[in-house]
């Protein structure tokens, strides 16, 4: 089990069956790998960890033994990139949801932007994926 934890900066990683802290990834900073108030995880078919580094403004990949892999989506207002991500989701084709300040976006797994679903006044909190069809 993964645990966003805003105050430490990191994500912290539990055995379900017993509680047992097994790891933590990342730390406070900004280079790659580390983390200001990550907020939203998902897991991808491989295991890896997505994260949204919500402090950083961008979207970061772990892989399956907690090792910083890369920056799928970086900072900018523009469609593509994110303010302030909140919450990710990973669809069947593990395609991956973002919601960030004013907006909602779709990526392929590799962080390749494939269109805004949502962009408005408000602010897209959490967000879980049902089917593909749900955002075509």
């Amino acid at each position: 089990m993964y645990v966003a934890d805003r105050s430490c900066h990191c994500v912290f990683k539990f055995n379900v069956d017993n509680g047992e802290l097994l790891g933590q990834i990342g730390s406070p900073g900004s280079n790659g790998g580390y983390m200001i108030k990550p907020d939203g995880l998902a897991l991808t078919k491989e295991g890896n960890l997505i994260v949204a580094d919500s402090g950083n403004n961008r979207i970061q990949m772990f892989d399956t033994n907690d090792k910083f892999m890369r920056i799928l989506v970086c900072r900018g207002k523009e469609d593509g990139h994110v303010v302030n991500p909140k919450y990710v989701a990973i669809d069947s084709e593990e395609n991956i949801l973002v919601s960030s300040y004013n907006n909602l976006q779709l990526f392929d797994k590799n962080g390749v932007f494939v269109k805004r679903i949502h962009y408005g006044a408000g602010r897209p909190q959490g967000t879980e994926v049902i089917s593909r069809t749900t955002y075509q």
